[in-house]
């Protein structure tokens, strides 16, 4: 999918949930604000990151997401595989994490 936000946004990293609300930003850290899915519901993000600017930046990103009341996939569309954390215990828990 070619996008084409950098005309719009002039030398910022874009986010974008198709459907929903996105923004863009110069450089550190962003967060959308949370928003609820149903099971079997699909959203697909846009991340486009504008290095151009900032050629000796490190070039590094990454989509995250969680879910509350059940399990999370997150797919690239070009085949990048994802990686995952375990799932961390509630307070009180007894597991022991290894």
């Amino acid at each position: 999918m070619k996008c084409n936000y950098r005309k719009k946004t002039k030398n910022h990293h874009t986010i974008d949930v198709v459907g929903g609300k996105g923004h863009y930003w110069d450089s550190g850290t962003t967060m959308l604000e949370p928003f609820e899915m149903t099971a079997g519901e699909e959203r697909t993000i846009i991340l486009e990151m504008d290095w151009r600017p900032r050629q000796k930046t490190l070039r590094d990103a990454s989509v995250v997401v969680w879910g509350f009341d059940g399990e999370v996939t997150l797919v690239h569309r070009g085949g990048i595989l994802s990686s995952s954390f375990r799932e961390i215990p509630h307070e009180g828990d007894q597991t022991i994490l290894t």
